[in-house]
């Protein structure tokens, strides 16, 4: 069936069988395989369905576990991000390297986040706190203590019912040092 069309022609229909074979994989519950189609989709796509594709495939490799595969398919989406979605990016990367125990990259990611804005008071919250327990984690008190303090002061002024639990635990290391 390929071999009837165009050069051009075969190369797009390749692209709606791998994208559809992405979704239909995905309906399956083979998250991997849907995951790669996605990929491969979005290698040969360009705007926007590009970006939703290589986003699908990042999510799926998360869901799945795989947060080296999900880290190269969000540096791919990098390239082309808005800056919205770049600070977005921030945080998901954060949450694997520190699943990864990469505590250096968790920090760097969580700062770059939080230098973002504070559009999500929960995800802030988190990331100050979780930097807060690395700092502590690794001895570096001060460092920890800083980071706890801006997790109560934010939890303050933002937080309402959000992140009462980030709170409560910074406000419990600091009531224990």
């Amino acid at each position: 069936v390929l071999n009837q069309g165009s050069a051009k022609d075969n190369a797009a229909m390749k692209q709606d069988i791998r994208n559809s074979l992405a979704e239909i994989y995905k309906k399956m519950g083979n998250l991997e395989k849907a995951a790669v189609y996605y990929e491969q989709f979005s290698r040969g796509a360009t705007g926007p369905k590009a970006k939703t594709a290589m986003n699908n495939a990042a999510i799926l490799w998360i869901a799945l576990g795989r947060s080296d595969e999900a880290l190269k398919a969000y540096n791919v989406l990098d390239k082309t991000a808005s800056e919205k979605e770049k600070i977005d990016h921030f945080y998901d990367k954060a949450e694997m390297y520190y699943q990864k125990k990469d505590f250096p990259r968790a920090i760097y990611n969580y700062d770059q986040f939080l230098r973002g804005g504070w559009r999500d008071a929960l995800r802030c919250m988190r990331a100050m706190y979780t930097i807060g327990d690395i700092y502590a984690k690794k001895g570096q008190n001060g460092q920890a203590k800083a980071w706890f303090n801006k997790t109560l002061e934010f939890y303050k002024e933002r937080g309402g019912k959000t992140g009462a639990k980030y709170a409560a635990q910074s406000k419990f290391w600091m009531t224990r040092k």
